[in-house]
């Protein structure tokens, strides 16, 4: 999907205090958005995804790792995303990025670059990203496991970690993610070492509202949580109190979770990552932003996909 389509924006910008609702009063701006993302992925796997739903092998390995769920439709659902998530890591290879002590981390792409495989393991990613909406848009947000998913996606932002790539059963090799933002580091060959890109020391980040939340912290890192429109505000203030009297040109960058939808061992995660100038005039490109799709192994978070990127 063209990261500049019209549903890339509108779903970037609908929600701008990110999956505000609760279990109880799911809130208006949250379905704006599972409309976005939802009609952005059905156009997408209109013509698509069926070469994941083929393959008797992995319906079955599919149903057999479905947890008790009752609902049938849902339980379908999951199956159905079981299918999808096993296509789409069957198709892609590992792309070699370079042994450093920069930490690069690893990327992969699509293992058959023909425009019909390219195709429909864009379809594949497209339509379980709407099956995660489609189930988990009214489930609460409120619950450990996505507390962990917040932690794991604020703590990838902030430079504090990095989540590992999700694999087929059976490869055992743990494989780090490449850095996100302007978290990575460099190799200056002036000094001959690994320096970290600009990067603050303390970060603001915009989450849902989520009850007692503990962000992550590394070392000389500290992370500083706010909810929603109010949050927003406060993080403002403590910037332009913290940084303005001495810098009135300074600007304030910050990490806002645009979109965040768990279901069960999916989710849907979208990040941007805004710049605004004395507090009041949002810059046309911040430092961009990008969406992705979880899925958990066990009580970990791992990344299946980086689904698209701005900026």
């Amino acid at each position: 999907m063209d990261p500049n389509s019209p549903h890339m924006h509108i779903a970037a910008s609908t929600v701008s205090a990110a999956r505000v609702r609760r279990a109880a009063a799911p809130l208006a701006p949250l379905t704006a958005l599972a409309v976005a993302l939802a009609a952005a992925a059905a156009g997408a796997c209109a013509s698509g995804g069926s070469a994941a739903s083929g393959s008797s092998a992995a319906a079955a390995t599919a149903a057999a790792a479905a947890p008790a769920i009752v609902d049938p439709e849902e339980r379908a659902a999951y199956e159905r995303a079981g299918r999808l998530r096993r296509y789409i890591l069957e198709n892609m290879v590992w792309t070699e990025l370079g042994a450093d002590s920069c930490r690069p981390g690893e990327f992969r792409s699509f293992r058959d670059t023909s425009a019909a495989v390219v195709g429909a393991i864009t379809d594949s990613v497209a339509a379980i990203e709407r099956v995660i909406i489609t189930q988990g848009v009214e489930d609460t947000i409120d619950t450990p496991a996505a507390h962990d998913l917040l932690r794991t996606v604020v703590g990838w932002e902030a430079g504090v970690g990095r989540p590992l790539w999700d694999v087929l059963p059976g490869e055992t090799k743990r494989r780090e993610a490449i850095a996100t933002g302007l978290t990575g580091a460099y190799d200056n060959p002036q000094t001959g070492k690994c320096e970290t890109l600009a990067h603050d020391d303390t970060i603001a980040v915009i989450i849902p509202p989520l009850t007692s939340f503990r962000p992550p912290s590394l070392g000389k890192t500290v992370v500083r949580p706010y909810v929603g429109e109010e949050g927003l505000k406060q993080a403002r203030d403590w910037f332009y109190a913290a940084r303005g009297a001495a810098d009135p040109n300074a600007l304030f960058t910050y990490v806002r979770v645009a979109a965040f939808v768990p279901w069960r061992d999916y989710a849907l995660v979208a990040i941007n990552r805004p710049a605004e100038a004395r507090g009041i005039l949002q810059l046309p490109k911040g430092a961009g932003g990008a969406s992705y799709i979880f899925h958990r192994v066990g009580t970990e978070w791992r990344l299946l996909s980086i689904v698209r990127t701005w900026g």
